[in-house]
């Protein structure tokens, strides 16, 4: 599920300190050349 995918990244920034941001989100998937299915 998308929402389960999001709450497990957004504990990932929360450990590493980064704040949540769709941006710096977006940016964090590129960095780690992972892809996230479009919404429909």
């Amino acid at each position: 599920h998308v929402n389960d995918t999001q709450e497990a990244l957004e504990a990932i920034f929360l450990e590493q300190g980064i704040t949540w941001k769709p941006r710096a989100f977006t940016n964090f998937c590129i960095s780690k050349d992972i892809h996230i299915a479009d919404p429909v």
